[in-house]
């Protein structure tokens, strides 16, 4: 279960509560107003895809790097082989 906050607009203020997805708080659990409570959502953060796509790039360039030097060595390996 998440936490989820929340408002007063009795006392204004903020707090925290730890309840299942679909429950909902109904009061205050710093003044005990009842209907006065609405919930706010917190800040979320966002992954920036420059970041993640240039490790993608080195990882792609690794493979493509790995790729040629196999293709090296078996040309070798086969000339060794004749």
């Amino acid at each position: 279960m998440p936490f989820y906050s929340y408002s007063c607009k009795a006392c204004g203020d903020n707090f925290r509560v730890f309840h299942g997805m679909d429950d909902l708080q109904d009061h205050c659990i710093i003044c005990g107003s009842s209907g006065s409570v609405f919930r706010i959502y917190d800040k979320i953060s966002l992954k920036n895809k420059t970041k993640s796509s240039t490790s993608s790039q080195r990882v792609n360039q690794f493979i493509k790097d790995s790729k040629e030097v196999l293709e090296q060595q078996k040309r070798e390996a086969s000339r060794e082989h004749d």
